[in-house]
């Protein structure tokens, strides 16, 4: 739930911060994959080396999302351009309630995305038809992520 929260923020210190928990959660959960496989090669019953290679699995899987965002994020960061977008409404964010949806367009494709407005208020923000700056990385030009402090003219 951490990291929804956190993967929809703009700025440096944010993205930072958001990079550093998934950097202990994909700590934790490979640490945590590898021990069991450990100990399933010690476990000396079957059904303790079953379950314990299942839970290795199962650790790894989930590892996988985490990586693509601690990527995304990465880049968002690190390799980071500029598109002016247009608010187009309101719009529903995972996990995170109201947000703005937003179209930009990057090397001739328009994207479109969604993301919340908070610490800004809502009456502070054009949420049709407004202006602001887009952050977004070319390898992930899909995600790019609207910053309401940046104000397009």
């Amino acid at each position: 739930m951490v990291l929804v929260l956190i993967s929809s923020v703009v700025t440096d210190l944010e993205l930072t911060a958001s990079q550093t928990v998934k950097t202990i959660l994909l700590l934790i959960l490979l640490v945590g994959g590898l021990l069991n496989v450990f100990w399933a090669y010690r476990a000396l019953s079957i059904k303790k080396k079953i379950s314990r290679i299942m839970i290795a699995l199962f650790l790894f899987v989930i590892s996988i999302p985490v990586l693509r965002w601690y990527d995304i994020e990465h880049h968002l960061l690190n390799y980071e351009e500029y598109a002016v977008g247009t608010t187009l409404g309101p719009c529903e964010v995972f996990a995170r309630g109201a947000g703005v949806q937003f179209a930009y367009e990057v090397g001739g494709v328009e994207y479109q995305n969604c993301n919340t407005y908070h610490p800004i208020k809502k009456e502070e923000i054009t949420s049709s038809g407004g202006k602001y700056y887009v952050r977004f990385s070319r390898k992930y030009a899909d995600k790019g992520r609207m910053d309401f402090d940046r104000q397009a003219k």
